[in-house]
């Protein structure tokens, strides 16, 4: 029997311990002798020796070197890339280096795709790391957040924990979309399978843990200056920069909402606690 082949992409930068956990994890995976497994990961320009600690733990891991620009969708991208100029897999990956797997986590998300024919893009729920009745991650539908019930849920917006793209979909639709910079291209991508007929489903059960990331951007904060809530507004880790939510608005709802969008963002920056 001919083994399916797997690319596993992620992207990290400065969380060596995560990192290392979130592979002890992945290489810890059971029942998956009729796979093949290969690992692309993006360093994106780490400064804490995360890249030298895998090579030394994880020797087999495929590592590209960024320069501290690409964050998480352009580095999710060039992974992405350098696995598809390999070979072409039966399935793509997606992995935060902040999730640990459990051991039958991928096992479990492969046979959900099964269950759907592989035409589905499958994503994990992932549970808090403290309390595993708390669900942290996965994806919504009708803005609520996805709840393990023991059966495979639709999801209109995708959070890119854990999720498995099969062939068939990512030859239809192609790779994630590189004009955003850190956040958006997980949402943007399920949102541009659902536009094709292509659906998106959760896992039937959790699938590892990943604890929830509480920050509010500083752009938001009342107690930051009005200078540095504008400037913070523009960088990758506001989670709304103004030009990857526009492009956002323009490519799944139309101008009219991306300008008003665009502004609203502005407004909520310049009068915070509004």
């Amino acid at each position: 029997m001919t083994k399916k082949s797997i690319a596993v992409i992620m992207t990290v930068y400065n969380r060596k311990d995560k990192t290392l956990k979130c592979l002890y994890s992945l290489f810890k995976q059971k029942n998956l002798d009729d796979h093949i497994i290969d690992i692309y990961l993006t360093d994106d320009g780490s400064t804490d020796g995360t890249s030298d600690a895998i090579k030394i733990h994880f020797p087999t891991v495929n590592i590209i070197q960024g320069n501290g620009s690409l964050f998480w969708t352009k580095g999710m991208w060039t992974a992405w890339k350098v696995a598809e100029s390999k070979k072409e897999y039966d399935y793509i990956c997606w992995l935060n280096d902040d999730v640990a797997l459990f051991e039958d986590a991928l096992k479990h998300i492969l046979d959900c795709s099964e269950e759907k024919e592989n035409k589905a893009i499958i994503s994990g729920i992932m549970c808090d790391t403290e309390d595993h009745s708390k669900t942290t991650y996965c994806g919504r539908f009708n803005k609520k957040l996805i709840i393990e019930n023991g059966e495979m849920q639709e999801i209109e917006y995708l959070h890119g924990n854990f999720v498995l793209i099969p062939q068939s979909v990512y030859k239809s639709i192609g790779i994630i979309d590189n004009y955003y910079s850190h956040s958006g291209g997980d949402t943007d991508y399920s949102m541009t399978a659902i536009r094709k007929n292509i659906k998106v489903f959760s896992s039937r059960k959790k699938c590892g843990t990943c604890k929830k990331n509480l920050l509010k951007p500083k752009c938001f904060l009342k107690e930051t200056p009005l200078f540095r809530r504008f400037k913070n507004l523009y960088t990758p880790l506001s989670y709304s920069m103004p030009k990857d939510i526009f492009h956002f608005d323009c490519k799944h709802r139309n101008i009219i909402v991306a300008i008003l969008h665009f502004i609203s963002l502005h407004l909520k920056c310049l009068f915070p606690k509004f």
